[in-house]
């Protein structure tokens, strides 16, 4: 069974596997960080999932690894928080346990999808360290759009899919 990293379970309060949403751009064999959500757990839920009442979404800088403020709730009812409601501990600016081994083992990890220019991995940090959960290949991108408060659809997002766009038709062109 895994454990939450103890920083998180301070944080939380909870034993709950608190994870990173981790969405990489893979060009030429290399990944990029694009965009990270921590999913964090909140009140009696075992589960970090977002649709679960109460439960968190903040946004990841990817170069620090420092949690922004906290959403909850969808819509009219969405609240954004600096503090854990239940713990009081601060959110906003937290870092994430592991950082630098959590983006190394993000990287890695896409070596086993090749075909994916696009992934989204589950991250959980543990007491022994970053931990794999699952890949989202066409996951919830839901997710990060909610924790930064803005569409994936920017810039660097547009720019990645044209250069995989003129890959493709220089594949296409070769056959």
């Amino acid at each position: 069974m895994l454990r939450s990293h103890p920083d998180l379970q301070a944080l939380c309060g909870t034993p709950a596997l608190a994870t990173l949403r981790v969405i990489l751009l893979i060009e030429d064999g290399k990944a990029q960080l694009y965009r990270v959500a921590w999913k964090i757990p909140a009140g009696t839920n075992q589960a970090d999932n977002y649709w679960r009442s109460g439960n968190l979404l903040a946004p990841v800088d990817i170069e620090t690894g420092q949690a922004g403020t906290a959403s909850r709730g969808f819509g009219l009812e969405q609240e954004h928080l600096d503090y854990h409601p239940d713990t009081g501990a601060a959110i906003k600016g937290a870092s994430v346990p592991d950082w630098p081994a959590l983006v190394d083992l993000a990287r890695r990890a896409t070596d086993a999808f090749p075909g994916m220019a696009m992934q989204a991995w589950d991250i959980a940090p543990t007491d022994q360290g970053p931990y794999l959960i699952e890949i989202n290949g066409v996951g919830d991108y839901t997710l990060p759009q909610i924790a930064y408060g803005k569409g994936l659809l920017d810039e660097t997002l547009l720019a990645f899919q044209q250069r995989c766009r003129e890959r493709k038709t220089k594949q296409t062109k070769g056959r």
